[in-house]
């Protein structure tokens, strides 16, 4: 059984339970109620010396104490993950793959190739991975087939239904062979990686500092403008953290920019609104996908994190950047990344994480902004 993992973080008790890989930020009087339920003290023991400690009625004790018991065993389940593999058997070794294209990118030292069986698919997953893609080749390292029925889709390597991952979106999909492409490129497996972040990640060759938030609150237009101002883009969108090193290591995937933002960037990247600046002509007219400054990756070196920035543009602000404490910080983290759910690496998180610097910016004003984000370099 996985124990779980404890950390006191200003006044909050930051605990991850193993059974499930989930972290939960207690405080008090919920912190005192976690630690005599996991001493075995039935809930109504519980109950009894909350109300004296705390001197609150023992009714309202009650209810407190059993919602934070449920929590807390609901917490310590093994979290039920249905298999991607739910309807594999729609792909199994008789399913005849046709494929619309076959399509070969170079990234690092390998090679890859992508044979989509759908426009649809191609529509998809190719654009972020146009500049990458080379002549064909019969020497590829790996070649996975991406299948695509009319509700569901699939990722396998060729000819090979043991590796079928089914999944009901593009989005899970592309995560998922980009984790398979990363291990691929760096000789590793998906238990040697701390964490995957979705985030923007810049380097000035030294560190890293991240941009998180959700999809559409200006991450990528921040990224750009800051490669445009001479940081080197380490990745857009999927961050992968090495599980010993805790560095951030690229994926040169291009930054993905919407329409909004196009007239700004096009003083630095070219006319963002001519309709043939996409490398792949179906590409969606309200989206631009922006090459990676380096042309390789062997430029360009996995670096250590720094600081992660939570970022949200906001025409009517000015420019206001605010430092997170690192309790507040994890909990915005979490919710744009998968970490891994082994004891080491839980270990391991928390003591990088705790080390980063957190900071929150909500900007209106583009230049104060991309100010704001060097100057951490400088911190």
């Amino acid at each position: 059984m996985l124990h779980n993992i404890y950390k006191k973080v200003n006044n909050s008790h930051i605990v991850w339970f193993g059974q499930s890989n989930r972290w939960v930020q207690f405080e008090e009087p919920a912190w005192f109620v976690n630690r005599l339920y996991h001493k075995g003290i039935d809930s109504y023991a519980i109950s009894c010396r909350l109300a004296r400690k705390y001197n609150i009625p023992p009714m309202e004790c009650q209810a407190f104490v059993d919602e934070i018991c449920a929590t807390i065993t609901d917490l310590s389940k093994p979290v039920t993950v249905s298999s991607s593999n739910f309807n594999s058997a729609c792909f199994s070794a008789d399913y005849s793959f046709v494929p619309y294209s076959c399509r070969h990118y170079l990234i690092g030292r390998k090679r890859f190739a992508l044979s989509y069986e759908t426009r649809l698919a191609e529509y998809c997953i190719h654009p972020p991975l146009a500049h990458l893609e080379i002549s064909h080749s019969e020497n590829v390292d790996i070649h996975y087939e991406i299948c695509n029925r009319t509700d569901i889709s699939a990722i396998r390597e060729k000819n090979d239904p043991e590796t079928t991952h089914v999944f009901n979106d593009f989005n899970r999909l592309r995560k998922r062979l980009f984790i398979k492409m990363v291990n691929t490129v760096y000789h590793k497996t998906n238990n040697d990686w701390l964490s995957f972040v979705h985030a923007s990640a810049l380097t000035d060759g030294k560190q890293t500092v991240l941009l998180s938030s959700a999809s559409g609150s200006g991450k990528s237009t921040m990224a750009a403008l800051l490669q445009a101002r001479g940081l080197k883009l380490v990745s857009d969108d999927f961050v992968p953290i090495d599980g010993k090193t805790q560095c951030a290591n690229p994926f040169p995937a291009a930054i993905s920019v919407k329409e909004g933002a196009f007239d700004l960037l096009s003083s630095y990247y070219g006319n963002l609104r001519d309709i043939t600046f996409n490398r792949y002509e179906y590409t969606h007219k309200s989206v631009r996908y922006l090459t990676p400054k380096y042309a390789e990756m062997t430029g360009l070196t996995a670096r250590p994190v720094k600081g992660i920035v939570f970022i949200r543009y906001n025409p009517l602000a000015s420019c206001d950047f605010t430092p997170v404490p690192s309790d507040e910080a994890l909990k915005l983290f979490h919710e744009q990344a998968w970490v891994s759910g082994s004891s080491e690496h839980a270990e391991v998180f928390l003591n990088w994480f705790l080390n980063l610097k957190f900071f929150r910016l909500e900007y209106g004003n583009t230049e104060d902004g991309i100010n704001k984000v060097l100057g951490l370099f400088e911190m």
